[in-house]
């Protein structure tokens, strides 16, 4: 009877040990998975940041363009006024 106890005892030391060892070696896989995802979040992280700066960058040069026509158009809006008040003050054309 003892030997059968030391036996069934035996097993389940042996099963608890196996369902441990399994549990232990799933936990290290999602961890490993979870380590890998924050890795590859990072790095996408890291490339949308750059891709931002780009873009910021380039945005700000599109800015300083588009300020340069509207200066340009400015100026030239007013030289074209002033070219129409000569005309009218020559009599080449009409008010």
């Amino acid at each position: 009877m003892t030997i059968a106890i030391t036996i069934v005892n035996s097993s389940l030391i042996i099963s608890l040990f196996v369902i441990v060892f399994g549990l232990s070696k799933k936990k290290n896989q999602k961890v490993e998975t979870l380590e890998e995802l924050v890795d590859t979040q990072d790095k996408t992280e890291a490339e949308l940041s750059s891709k931002v700066r780009l873009l910021s960058s380039e945005n700000s040069r599109l800015l300083g363009k588009v300020n340069e026509l509207e200066a340009d158009r400015d100026y030239w809006r007013e030289e074209a006024v002033d070219l129409k008040k000569s005309l009218i003050r020559h009599g080449a054309v009409r008010g």
